[in-house]
């Protein structure tokens, strides 16, 4: 190989320098200039890309801390669910064991005032999970048993998305009930309110354009809060994966699809998914948008770096070709009398 190189590297030059030498003045002047103008356009194209790519994470980390933000205020709304009823599960009506019934109702329709409209009910449940008070009072036996059981098994709080009877698809949040002694004699328990007023505010309030929209979304791949309407209470598409970023406990940002029926068939439209775990349920919170959307600026920027380059380059060599001709056609006059 060295010796081929060698052996090459003579018949090369000569060729360079024939070639070279035999060009003409206008020839040699334009490849030197568009040689300098496409090395300069193209240090400006690299740099303008690299201001897309970081409009692009810039797009990416907005979505992410407008998830992290919204789990951080639904974590707000749940611990302040909890104090409530930590704090009414302590007075003497709820945690004795044979309260004034007048009593309990009195301390239950108390604290369901004071939850404003993010609560439909508190429930009263005896150590095996049967509903023993409620208010608003229902009509019926309840057992919240399976809603409750890693509080009977011993949890300070928790959470379940359940289908009760009467009360439809309802989200349950329950602390324990201990008399004096500590032992457990039950469990105060919640349903949120999943269409109360403060919440969907903050959710309207969040603007991601034309195609964008924000989810809570529990650990069965439920939707429990949605900005589209039709889909609360619905099974999440890329359920599995949202159950393992939120067992997981990790925030995350990626792309993924969204299947859209149309008369050509299903269509998946390529989408930017932003994901934040909250702290004091297992749920998630999920913010997607159409990747076309999400990256228009980008986008736009890219295509303004190329077309400005190709129009830099065009009219440079135009201006090379205009200035050539009027410094070579005096000399080739000047030649030709002489």
């Amino acid at each position: 190989a060295k010796r081929l190189r060698e052996a090459l590297r003579l018949p090369l030059i000569l060729f360079s320098q024939s070639f070279w030498a035999n060009r003409g003045l206008q020839t040699k002047m334009g490849l030197l200039v568009a040689t300098g103008l496409i090395a300069l356009v193209g240090i400006f194209g690299l740099l303008g890309l690299a201001a897309a790519r970081e409009t692009t994470d810039r797009a990416l980390q907005e979505r992410v801390l407008l998830a992290q933000l919204t789990a951080r205020h639904v974590d707000y709304v749940l611990g302040n669910v909890q104090g409530l009823l930590q704090s009414t599960a302590g007075q003497p009506a709820i945690a004795l064991a044979n309260p004034d019934p007048s009593a309990r109702r009195d301390a239950l329709r108390d604290a369901f005032g004071k939850s404003g409209q993010t609560l439909r009910h508190i429930l009263l449940t005896d150590a095996n999970g049967r509903v023993v008070a409620a208010e608003p009072p229902l009509p019926a036996d309840l057992s919240l048993s399976q809603a409750v059981s890693p509080v009977l098994q011993g949890a300070s709080f928790s959470t379940a998305s359940v289908d009760l009877f009467l009360l439809g698809p309802t989200v349950i949040v329950a602390v324990p009930v201990r008399d004096p002694a500590g032992q457990l004699t039950g469990v105060l328990a919640a349903c949120l309110n999943l269409t109360w007023p403060e919440m969907q505010e903050f959710l309207q309030s969040v603007t991601l354009g034309q195609t964008g929209y924000l989810e809570i979304v529990d650990s069965g791949g439920l939707i429990l809060l949605s900005t589209q309407s039709d889909r609360l209470l619905t099974k999440a598409d890329h359920g599995d994966s949202l159950v393992a970023m939120i067992r997981a406990g990790q925030g995350k940002v990626a792309t993924c699809h969204r299947c859209h029926e149309s008369t050509q068939g299903t269509e998946k439209w390529p989408e930017v998914m932003a994901f934040a775990p909250l702290k004091r349920a297992p749920w998630g919170v999920v913010v997607r948008q159409a990747e076309e959307e999400a990256f228009a600026s980008s986008t736009q920027l890219q295509g303004r770096v190329v077309l400005l380059g190709v129009i830099a380059v065009i009219g440079a060599m135009v201006l090379v070709w205009l200035t050539t001709r009027s410094v070579i056609a005096p000399v080739q006059d000047l030649t030709a009398a002489a």
